[in-house]
């Protein structure tokens, strides 16, 4: 009897934004909801992630529904008590990630107004795939 091999090419399909912060993730959510507009709401649960050694982390989430378009964006802290969800760049200190992904225009215009934020001392657009541990992503 012959081997079939399924191979899974998960898509990544969402928008990444690094975010440089040292403020605790409910500050920033503060702020990011009193001068964009948005309603950042932190989730019951947090989420499980698993690093290189397989020993599961959690990390707090924060969500805010955008009913235009049926999407969300959240705002997840790079850095945890064991561990990081990206730690091959441990110089960001959260992750805005948006589902669906946005257009060009728009998250240059959103990453313009983030940078516009007194407690933000950077955000840029981050390439999902250019990531070594692009699959504690795909949890959205």
């Amino acid at each position: 009897m012959s081997k079939k091999i399924l191979r899974i090419e998960p898509e990544y399909d969402f928008s990444l934004i690094g975010i440089a912060a040292a403020c605790r993730d409910y500050r920033l959510c503060w702020f990011i909801n009193k001068y964009l507009g948005l309603q950042f709401i932190r989730e019951e649960k947090d989420l499980p992630i698993f690093n290189d050694q397989g020993e599961r982390f959690d990390i707090a989430s924060f969500r805010h529904k955008i009913e235009a378009i049926e999407g969300d964006l959240y705002l997840l802290p790079n850095n945890a008590t064991s561990g990081f969800l990206a730690p091959e760049i441990k110089e960001i200190d959260f992750f805005m990630l948006c589902t669906p992904e946005m257009n060009k225009q728009d998250e240059k215009d959103f990453i313009k107004a983030l940078n516009q934020i007194e407690i933000i001392q950077t955000a840029y657009a981050i390439d999902p795939n250019s990531l070594k541990s692009k699959d504690n992503f795909l949890i959205f």
